[in-house]
């Protein structure tokens, strides 16, 4: 790997503009299979190893509105009493391997079903992922993972028991497989800390070759017609001015709320939002930054009867394994009655002969995920402030197959500018059904499961909100969705697969040109994204050696 702030060389074979996830694996993986290309990779952040705020899974908290983050916000959220919801971004090589809470899920088997469906490509499907996804994971993988309890066995939460108890007592099955393709159940938390350290994307992947220019943002993309009335990618300009050019591709791996404001920046995008912050459009793709969507979460929180049975920082200090991931251990995925979601899609206006209503009926989704965490997480972003004192824990309830579609488009001209960030939260009765019943769920178990229901003091409601209980109604259950709910760093749809790039990434009407990143996606995955994404880029690599530009 060659790192530094300035490069002798313009000229590269491949370029990748985006030192995160995707970006890292797949430049590393194209070197792999084509050793003797020159692969320029671009990110607008620095080398973050060795940062306090990486050092540590505790540390992790810190990072948010950091210097490792883009720190965007939303525009008001009409279904969220119109707040601005905070949206995390990395700014650091690596990516989302520097700043994320390094949860590993690889997410439902139907999930990834349904995508080949939607694009008409079976190469998308679960069983033709499976090569990929089984080359990271477990303690032989590539990455090194492990559930909590594999990671020390000291490393016991006082709740452990009581937990999995009062969520079994209430119908969760344990699931002690959940990376099998069927996730539903109670199961161990799965994290790709390892010993307690970070996997960085461009330490744990061999970059040796790879020429990385970091504090390097760039301002578009450098197009020119081909001749036969298309459009190709021949490079990128940087927002210093530096042009460097790609004699074979240019691979965008930016994220989902970078790469479309990059390609609209560069020309690319729909005539009519374009011609608003006049940019003169060069390819008509009306796709790019559409069906954008994202996990919603809601963080109950709780107040215990007693300090020791949540997990004070003196406990932290005096036991080390408690310092090897994050506090918790117990992850719960949840199906939805199909009466509700029947009644939902109704009101919703889908209609019988829809295909989004089948796949929605379908009994193996996973429609929420709830997290046991051992400290009030989430209260931050709720705007709460809860002490980190042993006696306040949370559940995080994540909505994870929502129906409402959002958009990322410009705020301006100016490459320094955020993009404008629409996800559209709650929009649908659909989510709004999915949420309801995962919160529910939630309040049952803790507030009326034997295990629980003596442990716990109160759950603790934002000032001048009830008390929420499993008897509440829709209505107070909504209101306080809207007051607190948020992402929980899974955007995602951007620059869809089927919509605005092809099966193999390519941007539709621009040759030499593809986007590796979360904002492929073209539908939600019951997952935590770095999963999909290593195996999104790992795929992407081999298309691009494939491909014999």
């Amino acid at each position: 790997m060659t790192e530094s702030s300035s490069t002798n060389t313009s000229s590269y074979d491949y370029i990748v503009v985006g030192g995160g996830i995707g970006g890292c694996a797949v430049a590393s993986r194209l070197h792999e299979r084509l050793p003797n290309t020159s692969i320029l990779l671009l990110e607008a952040g620095n080398d973050p190893v060795g940062n306090p705020l990486t050092s540590a899974p505790l540390a992790c908290f810190g990072i948010h509105h950091s210097d490792l983050d883009w720190d965007f916000l939303s525009v008001p959220q009409p279904h969220l009493d119109n707040r601005a919801c905070y949206q995390a971004a990395a700014k650091a090589l690596g990516g989302g391997s520097s700043i994320n809470y390094a949860t590993w899920l690889r997410g439902p088997k139907v999930d990834y079903d349904r995508w080949a469906k939607l694009v008409k490509d079976d190469r998308w499907s679960y069983d033709n992922l499976l090569p990929y996804f089984e080359r990271y994971g477990g303690s032989d993988g590539v990455i090194k993972t492990s559930s909590t309890s594999q990671s020390h066995q000291d490393r016991k939460y006082p709740l452990r028991d009581l937990v999995r108890t009062g969520w079994e007592s209430e119908g969760a099955r344990h699931n002690a497989n959940p990376q099998n393709g069927d996730p539903l159940g109670i199961t161990e938390l799965v994290e790709n800390w390892h010993q307690g350290k970070r996997q960085f994307a461009h330490k744990i992947f061999y970059v040796d070759g790879v020429e990385i220019l970091t504090e390097a943002p760039t301002a578009r993309i450098l197009l020119s017609e081909t001749g036969t009335g298309t459009q190709r990618a021949n490079g990128v300009q940087l927002l210093d001015g530096r042009t460097f050019y790609a004699r074979k591709e240019v691979i965008v791996s930016c994220g989902a709320y970078n790469t479309p404001k990059l390609l609209l920046l560069s020309g690319i995008g729909p005539k009519e939002q374009l011609e608003q912050h006049g940019i003169q459009q060069v390819v008509d793709a009306p796709e790019i930054g559409r069906n954008f969507h994202d996990h919603p979460a809601v963080a109950l929180i709780w107040k215990l009867k007693q300090e020791k049975l949540g997990l004070p920082m003196s406990a932290i200090g005096s036991n080390p394994a408690f310092g090897l991931g994050l506090p918790a251990d117990w992850i719960v995925f949840s199906g939805l009655d199909k009466k509700l979601i029947s009644d939902a899609l109704i009101s919703d206006g889908i209609e019988v002969s829809n295909p989004e209503r089948e796949y929605l009926l379908d009994e193996r989704n996973c429609f929420t995920e709830t997290l046991n965490v051992y400290a009030p997480a989430g209260a931050v972003h709720a705007g709460m402030d809860i002490p980190f004192d042993g006696l306040h824990i949370s559940t995080p309830i994540l909505g994870m197959l929502p129906t409402s579609r959002g958009s990322i488009t410009l705020s301006s001209n100016d490459p320094t500018a955020p993009p404008q960030i629409d996800p559209n939260y709650y929009a649908t009765e659909v989510d709004r059904t999915m949420m309801r019943a995962g919160i529910r769920r939630a309040l049952q178990v803790f507030q009326e499961s034997t295990a629980l229901k003596d442990v716990i003091e109160t759950e603790i409601a934002p000032e001048g909100y009830p008390v929420l209980t499993s008897k509440s109604s829709d209505d107070e259950i909504d209101a306080r969705v809207r007051r607190v709910a948020n992402t929980f760093f899974h955007p995602a749809g951007s620059c869809a697969m089927g919509k605005a790039v092809d099966t193999e990434l390519r941007v539709y009407g621009v040759d030499g040109l593809r986007v590796v990143d979360a904002s492929v996606l073209p539908t939600p995955v019951a997952a935590h994204y770095q999963y999909c994404i290593y195996t999104v880029a790992d795929r992407a690599a081999n298309f691009i050696a494939d491909s014999g530009n």
